[in-house]
């Protein structure tokens, strides 16, 4: 899911918006994870971090080639036709939102990203929207 905003951004704004996302996006993760009774630190290590890194900047998601593609103006439709294979981050975008609101767990840039999604708001909104959000401390 991450990796679809990273390419969002990638297509629309430039690298340093696009790793304030990418971090907004990460707190989101991480108090899912808290949630459901995992380790911060579980998520430090390849499996979480490393893969988050590869698949937001390695240059072979599909999900990050998927985000760039609505970024370009293609419907979700024509995205996925232009990246050829499954998007994983379409389904499980709504299945964390899901788990989240069972949970109780504030998730906004995942919800900002599900709202590009549903086609509610336009890539570029929906990255002014997670840019705008108020600051808060990034390990509570």
């Amino acid at each position: 899911v991450l990796a679809i905003a990273s390419g969002l951004a990638e297509g629309l704004v430039g690298p340093n918006t696009q790793a304030s996302l990418i971090t907004r996006g990460w707190r989101d993760i991480s108090r899912l994870v808290v949630a459901l009774g995992g380790s911060e630190t579980t998520l430090l290590g390849l499996s979480g971090l490393g893969d988050m890194m590869m698949t937001c900047y390695g240059g072979y998601s599909r999900n990050a080639k998927f985000g760039k593609c609505l970024a370009q103006g293609l419907s979700i439709d024509e995205a996925k036709a232009e990246v050829g294979q499954v998007v994983e981050g379409l389904p499980t975008c709504g299945a964390a939102l899901q788990l989240a609101k069972r949970l109780n767990v504030d998730v906004p840039v995942l919800q900002s990203i599900n709202y590009v999604l549903q086609g509610k708001i336009s890539a570029a909104d929906m990255v002014v929207l997670v840019m705008s959000m108020p600051l808060r401390d990034e390990f509570s």
